[in-house]
């Protein structure tokens, strides 16, 4: 097993976040909100996943927003969601943690 962690960053303001793994929702969470200060949204999601291709798919319900992302996951990765210009945007996936600071 690896770690994958998603880290929300900019963009979220008072949202619903839902984030599904191959189809399967593995996280909900309400009023999530970018804090300038923090860098980042109050929250990040870790899950441990099977090497190998994966599905995530986050979903901004209260924006009828939704993207969906498909990547190869070999070890230790790092994927930052942000929402722009009324669309969710996902970061290159990364094997090295975020810094915030």
């Amino acid at each position: 097993m690896v770690t994958l962690a998603i880290h929300l960053h900019e963009g979220f303001a008072d949202d619903t976040v839902i984030l599904t793994l191959n189809d399967e929702e593995v996280f909900r969470k309400e009023h999530i909100s970018y804090s300038p200060l923090l860098g980042y949204a109050d929250v990040s999601f870790e899950r441990q996943v099977n090497p190998g291709r994966i599905e995530l798919e986050a979903l901004l319900p209260k924006r009828d927003l939704s993207a969906r992302i498909s990547l190869e996951v070999l070890g230790g990765t790092y994927l930052g969601v942000s929402v722009a210009a009324g669309e969710i945007h996902f970061t290159p996936p990364n094997e090295e943690p975020f810094g915030y600071g």
